[in-house]
Order: structure tokens, then sequence, then C-alpha cells
């Protein structure tokens, strides 16, 4: 009994670990989607430009999706690191990379979300 309930109390504390950081990168991966919906910028996919908003819908569709498919990593292993790098970041069919241009510049949206998430890593 007292092996079974330490194995118990074990089990829920490690638990609430975990549901932490999920938490913790649902926050970090809706400040992003939030950041890409507010952006001024233009991005680039396919060779086509699209306005911010079209391209949170794109994405937060993607990350949708992908949080449903049975064949992707659990909830656990869905950082805010792994949505840009397999959500965001490039084409899922053909892997080309998305781009961003804002201010005249332009770069892969890797490197702009990866900007974005350093700000809130300080925090």
């Amino acid at each position: 009994m007292k092996k079974s309930f330490f194995t118990l109390l074990i089990t829920l504390v490690f638990s609430q670990f975990i549901l932490a950081d999920v938490k913790e990168n649902e926050v970090k991966i809706n400040y992003l989607l939030e950041a890409i919906n507010q952006s001024k910028g233009t991005f680039i996919r396919a060779g086509e430009t699209y306005p911010a908003t079209k391209a949170y819908d794109h994405i937060k569709r993607k990350y949708r999706l992908g949080m449903l498919n049975p064949f992707s990593p659990s909830k656990e292993e869905w950082t805010a690191e792994f949505f840009i790098d397999n959500v965001a970041s490039k084409s899922s069919s053909t892997g080309e990379d998305y781009l961003i241009e804002e201010d005249g510049k332009r770069m892969k949206m890797k490197e702009w979300l990866d900007n974005k998430l350093k700000t809130i890593n300080k925090n």
C-alpha cells in the first residue's frame, strides 16, 4: 500500500511539471502566432506575397492540424522551437522556406521567429 501511494505521489508531482512545461510552450507559441498577426511585414510563401493576417491564418491552421495529427509528436514535445522549425518557417509539402519582408529587409521566417522567441525568453 505504501509503495503504490508513493508511486502515485511521484507520478502526480512529475505530471505537474510536464503540464507546466506544456502550458509554457503553448503560451510561447501563441505569442509567436500573435507576433505574426500583428506584424506590418509582407509574408512570402511559394513565391506569393501575403499580408500578416493571411500568414497568421495559414500558420495557425497548420499548427492546429499538426496538433491533431496522430503521427505528430506528443504534446510535451511541441516546444516553441519545434513549432518554429516544423510548422511556422517552411512549407510542409515542398520544404521551401517562408520569408518575411519588413522595413525593406527580407529574411527567413525562422530567423524572424527565433528573434521573437529570444525576446520572450529574456523575460
